[in-house]
């Protein structure tokens, strides 16, 4: 392979490389703030990024991982049950 074909290469796997973390990360942002908006201020959701624009404190984050912390606990007490 030409070195300069192999530079082109790393270089448009490290763009797309970024763009996939990025996007992946601002995901999961909105799906937490989806999740905050939508247990813990009662709002509802309509749409993915109707949130966008909310971002969560540390506090935040921690109610929403206290919930699913919880609702994880639950799902195991009850597929112990069965």
């Amino acid at each position: 392979m030409d070195p300069a074909d192999k530079e082109h290469a790393d270089r448009v796997l490290d763009v797309c490389a970024k763009k996939v973390c990025r996007d992946a990360f601002s995901n999961a942002r909105l799906q937490v703030t989806n999740q905050f908006m939508k247990t813990v201020k009662g709002l509802p959701v309509f749409h993915f990024r109707q949130y966008s624009d909310i971002y969560l404190t540390a506090e935040e984050y921690q109610q929403v991982k206290d919930i699913r912390d919880q609702v994880y606990s639950f799902t195991l007490r009850i597929s112990e049950l069965h």
